[in-house]
Order: structure tokens, then sequence, then C-alpha cells
């Protein structure tokens, strides 16, 4: 694989400067295997994850592929934005986790990701909704930009989160070409709009026969998710 292969024909875009930018540590082997099927999805055979032992992540081309042109517009989207934390220097620590009930999608304070919560939701990136390469995106940099290369969260995790919730979504809404729009009221209710339709994607994380308590703490391993259309 030659260097500008790496880059896309672009190496001067897509080159990693210090190759350490994100560090995953996986929880167990269901945790690895969904994380890399997801990306690989999103990569769609023109790159494939790899993870040093280290486990530091990078995009590698594949043997005839490498070329970001053929990717659809929902796999350039996951490569680049995905590749501005890969490559933004610094590093970001992100750990890697499958059903844990403290978990739901990604807790920012905990720099963790659920990957049994992340593939609850659709496959295909191109059926409206939230989509499982869009989920990780959306992950990835929140957590890049609140750890803002120091690989740790500095100060209130909420706070944190006020701030860079919104640069994930945007990274999102690229990756799903759709706009996302939250409900302000209701926890676990996320809207997505794509030319003139809605679905509403719903996020239980309550077990069944159990009470929510206060302040989204909730005690579902895996959170279920069910998709309805609006208009």
């Amino acid at each position: 694989m030659s260097p500008y292969q790496y880059g896309a024909n672009n190496p001067i875009k897509y080159i990693d400067v210090n190759g350490d930018s994100l560090q995953v540590s996986f929880a167990n082997d269901q945790a690895r295997n969904a994380f890399i099927q997801v990306a690989n999805r999103g990569l769609e055979g023109q790159f494939e994850v790899n993870i040093s032992g280290e486990g530091i992540v990078t995009f590698q081309a594949t043997e005839g592929g490498g070329d970001v042109s053929k990717l659809s517009k929902h796999g350039q989207a996951f490569y680049e934005e995905n590749n501005k934390i890969l490559n933004a220097g610094g590093i970001t620590n992100l750990n890697v986790d499958y059903g844990r009930s403290d978990v739901h999608t990604g807790n920012l304070g905990a720099m963790t990701i659920d990957m049994a919560d992340i593939l609850q939701f659709n496959e295909n990136p191109s059926q409206l909704g939230g989509t499982q390469i869009g989920k990780l995106t959306h992950e990835i940099v929140e957590q890049g930009h609140a750890q803002g290369g120091r690989g740790s969260i500095i100060g209130d995790p909420y706070r944190a989160w006020q701030e860079h919730h919104p640069t994930a979504i945007i990274a999102e809404n690229n990756v799903n070409d759709s706009r996302r729009i939250d409900s302000r009221t209701l926890y676990g209710v996320q809207d997505f709009a794509r030319g003139g339709r809605t679905v509403r994607t719903l996020i239980n994380t309550k077990k069944p026969g159990t009470w929510r308590t206060l302040w989204m703490s909730t005690n579902r391993n895996i959170i279920s998710v069910t998709n309805r259309a609006l208009n």
C-alpha cells in the first residue's frame, strides 16, 4: 500500500501526523468484533479499520481499494468525520463495551460506548432514522472534541456534553444525510428528517416492569429501539 493509497490520493488532507489519535480498549471479544463490523460497514470495502496491539485505530486502504470517490455519500461522510478524530493529534481514549446497563449507546464521562446498543439502530445508512455508523461516528466525534487530545475529560462531563454534543450531532447528520432533532421534553426521542419525510426513533433504556429512576439512571443492558414514520 502506497502512502497515496492511504491518503485517498490526497496525503496532505488525510495523513496521520501522530498515528496515535484514537486509542480503544475493548471489554471483550463481542465489543471488539462489533466495533470492527460497524466501522468496516461504514468504509464499504474501500478501507478497513486497523487496530494495533496498543489499541491505536487507523483506516487503511484495502487491496485494490482506497478510493474515497467510490464510497457512497454515507461512506464518504463516515470516513471523513472519523478521520478528523483519528488524525487530530494528541490522544482520544475510548472504552468499548458490550451490554452494560450503565452505558446507553455512549457515556461521555465514562469515556465508554456500548456496541450492543449501537447494533440496535438501522444497519442500512440510507434508511431514515438512527443508524449504526451514524451513532458510532457521533460517539467518537463527541469523545474526540470533549477530550481535546488530552486522553480524558477535564472538568464537569455534563458541561462537556452540553458543549460538544451539537458537534457530534452535525457529524451524525452528515453520515446519515438527514437532520436529527432531539425532543426537549422526552428522553430517548429523536426525530430524523430528510426530503420532506420524518421518522421518530424511540430509545427505551428501561427493563419491562421497572420504574425509571431520576437523571436517566436506567437499567436495561441493551437498549430497545423502534422507528415510527411521522409523515
